[in-house]
C-alpha cells in the first residue's frame, strides 16, 4: 500500500471512530465523564432554564407547572405555545399541580447543593412556603393535586400525587435540618400510611378506601414512595424516626418483588390487574420503573443492611443493563416488547427519565465495579450531553425518536419538570468523582452546624473537609431571606455504598406489618456527625470576621 492509500485508510477510519449522532454510531474509546462535566452540564445547560423569571413564578415561588419549550409562560388568552398548540392542557396552565411544585423546589435545591448559588437555596425556600401555605389540605390531610379545586375529592388524590408533593421537602430538609419542615413531612407521611397502606393484604393502594372499587393495581404507587422521598428520609432523619421508615422501606421493597416482578423476563409488570398486562405486550412494562425499583432496592438493602434485597440487586441490575443498552448506538432504550415473531426486542426511543434513572443505576454500581464505565457510562453519558441537552432554550428534551432524534412532547409540565434532570446530575457527579477516587464537594445550609449530619444523598463518604460561611448575600432585593442559614461546603471523600444506619439484627425485617414506630432507642454510627471542635476552630472566627 503506497503512502497516499495509507493517508486516505488512515482519515477513514478516524472518521469512522468519531461519534455520528445521525447514524447512531459510536466508538467503543470514550472519554470517562468527570465531576467537572457533570458541574458544567448544571452552569451552562440546566441552570439557565430554571433560573430565569418565568420559571420563578408570580409571586416568587408560585411556580408554573406549564411552560412553552421556549420557556416562556404559556399565553391563557389564546393557549398557544410554542412550538405546541396547549389547547388540551388547559386545566395544567390554569391552575398548581402540586407533583409540579414539589418537584421544582427539588430542582433548586440540587442546583443550590452542586453550585453553592444562594440564589437557588432562596428559590427552593419560596417554593416550600408556597407550599406550606397554598398546597396542604389542612382540613382533610395530605395535599392537594390541583391547588384549591373544589372538582377534585379529596379521595381521588392518589398515592403517587401524594408521595411526589412530599419531594420538595425533604429535600429541603436534607439540606437544612430545619426540624419544622420535618415535622411537616411527617405530617403528610403519617397521612399517606393512613389512607393508602392496605396491611391486609400488603400493598399500597392508589386511592383511600372510600373509592378502592376504582382503584387499580399499578408499580408507581408503592415504587415512588421510595425514590420520591422516603429513600431520602430514612436516611437523614432523627434515629428513631431512621428506624421506622427504614422498615417501610424494606416492606415496599419486598412487595415490588413480590406483586410486581417477573423472574422470567427480569422486568417489572406496571399494572397487575389482570394476567394480559403480565405479558410483553406493548405498553405493559418500561425499563423506566424497572430500573429504578432495582436501583431503589438494592440502595434499601444497603441502607437496611438486608443480604436478600442487596443480592436481588447485584444479581438482576447487571442483567437488566445489559438487556436495556443498544449495542449499536451505544445508548439506554425505552421498554421491551415482543414483536410479530414472538421475539423481544427494545423501543428505542430515548426518554429523558428512563435514560437518566438508568445512568444513575450504573453509575451507583459503579461505585464498586468501575468496569461499567468502559461497559455503558462513557458512551450513554456522553451520549446525553451530546444530544438531549436543548442547545437553544437549555434543559434537556422529553423523548427524542430514533435514529432521527426528533424531540417530542412538552419540555415541561406536571410530570416533566427538573426533578430527573438534576438528580441525574447529582448523582453522575458523586458517583462519576466517587469512581474515580477524587473528593465531593456538596453545599449544605444548616441553620446550626454544631450537630448537623451531612451525607452524600444516598451514598456514604468520610468527611474530609468542612468550610463555614455565612450565606452569602442576595443581588435579588426580591427573593425570600435566607440569612438565618449557614453556608456549608463539605468535601467527602471515599465515596461508597456503606450506607447502613443500623448493623444490629433486628433491622433486617421483612414483613409489611412492621411499619408502626417502636418506642426502644435504636443505635446510630456518627460516620457524618461534626463536631465541637469545628465550631471552636472554623465557626467562631468565620462569625467574629463578618461581624458589623
Amino acid at each position: 500500500m503506497n503512502s497516499k492509500s495509507k493517508f486516505v485508510t488512515l482519515v477513514l477510519s478516524s472518521i469512522f471512530s468519531l461519534l455520528v449522532t445521525e447514524q447512531g454510531v459510536y466508538s467503543t474509546e470514550r472519554e470517562s465523564p468527570t465531576g467537572e462535566d457533570w458541574l458544567e452540564h448544571v452552569r451552562e445547560d440546566l441552570n439557565p432554564w430554571w433560573n430565569q423569571p418565568a420559571a420563578w413564578g408570580d409571586p416568587i415561588g408560585n411556580y408554573p407547572s406549564y411552560r412553552c419549550d421556549n420557556g416562556e409562560v404559556v399565553d391563557t388568552s389564546s393557549f398557544l405555545c410554542y412550538p405546541y398548540n396547549v389547547v388540551n392542557s388547559h386545566h395544567y396552565v390554569n391552575n398548581k399541580v402540586i407533583v409540579s411544585h414539589s418537584r421544582q423546589i427539588y430542582t433548586y435545591g440540587a442546583a443550590y447543593q452542586l453550585t453553592g448559588n444562594p440564589e437557588f437555596l432562596s428559590l427552593a425556600k419560596a417554593g416550600v412556603d408556597w407550599l406550606l401555605e397554598n398546597g396542604i389540605d389542612r382540613e382533610k390531610g395530605g395535599t392537594y393535586h390541583i391547588t384549591n379545586n373544589p372538582n377534585i375529592d379529596p379521595l381521588r388524590r392518589n398515592a403517587q400525587q401524594q408521595a411526589y408533593a412530599i419531594q420538595g421537602l425533604t429535600f429541603y430538609y436534607y439540606l437544612t435540618g430545619d426540624k419544622q419542615i420535618l415535622r411537616e413531612i411527617n405530617q403528610l407521611h403519617n397521612h399517606i400510611v393512613d389512607n393508602y397502606y392496605d396491611f391486609d393484604n400488603k400493598r399500597i393502594k392508589m386511592f383511600p378506601d372510600e373509592v378502592e372499587a376504582e382503584s387499580i393495581t399499578r408499580i408507581q404507587d408503592p415504587l415512588d414512595q421510595l425514590n420520591s422521598y422516603l429513600l431520602l428520609l430514612a436516611s437523614v432523619a432523627p434515629e428513631r424516626q431512621q428506624r421506622r421508615y427504614t422498615r417501610q422501606l424494606v416492606s415496599i421493597s419486598n412487595i415490588l418483588i413480590s406483586e410486581f416482578y417477573s423472574p422470567e423476563d427480569n422486568i417489572f409488570w406496571d399494572r397487575i390487574d389482570e394476567p394480559e398486562q403480565q405479558t410483553l405486550a406493548p405498553g405493559n412494562a418500561n425499563y423506566g420503573n424497572s430500573i429504578k425499583a432495582m436501583w431503589m432496592i438494592y440502595l434499601t438493602g444497603k441502607l437496611a443492611d438486608n443480604q436478600e434485597l442487596i443480592e436481588f440487586g447485584e444479581t438482576n441490575i447487571p442483567r437488566l443493563l445489559a438487556q436495556a443498552y443498544d449495542q449499536e448506538s451505544g445508548t439506554w432504550t425505552n421498554a421491551p416488547y415482543l414483536n410479530e415473531e414472538g421475539e423481544r426486542v427494545n423501543d428505542l426511543e430515548k426518554s429523558w427519565w428512563i435514560y437518566a434513572v438508568f445512568n444513575q443505576t450504573a453509575g451507583t454500581l459503579s461505585l464498586e465495579d468501575d468496569s461499567l464505565m468502559d461497559t455503558y457510562l462513557n458512551s450513554t453519558i456522553n451520549w446525553w450531553f451530546e444530544n438531549m441537552v436543548d442547545r437553544e432554550h437549555y434543559e434537556v428534551w422529553n423523548t427524542l425518536t430514533y435514529p432521527e432524534l426528533e424531540p417530542i412532547k412538552q419540555k415541561q409540565y406536571p410530570w416533566k419538570n427538573g426533578y430527573h434532570s438534576y438528580e441525574h446530575a447529582l448523582v453522575g457527579y458523586i458517583t462519576s468523582q466517587g469512581t474515580a477516587g477524587e473528593p465531593v464537594e456538596l453545599y449544605f445550609a444548616p441553620k446550626r452546624v454544631l450537630g448537623a449530619e451531612f451525607r452524600p444523598y444516598y451514598f456514604s463518604g468520610d468527611i474530609v473537609e468542612v468550610e463555614v460561611s455565612r450565606m452569602p448575600f442576595l443581588e435579588q432585593d426580591n427573593f425570600p431571606d435566607i440569612s438565618r442559614y449557614r453556608q456549608a461546603l463539605v468535601t467527602f471523600d471515599n465515596i461508597g455504598l456503606n450506607t447502613a444506619i443500623n448493623r444490629r439484627n433486628d433491622l433486617v425485617f421483612s414483613t409489611f406489618d412492621e411499619v408502626q414506630l417502636l418506642d426502644e432507642p435504636t443505635t446510630v454510627p456518627e460516620p457524618v456527625t461534626i463536631l465541637a471542635t469545628i465550631f471552636v476552630a472554623v465557626i467562631i472566627p468565620v462569625m467574629g470576621q463578618h461581624k458589623k
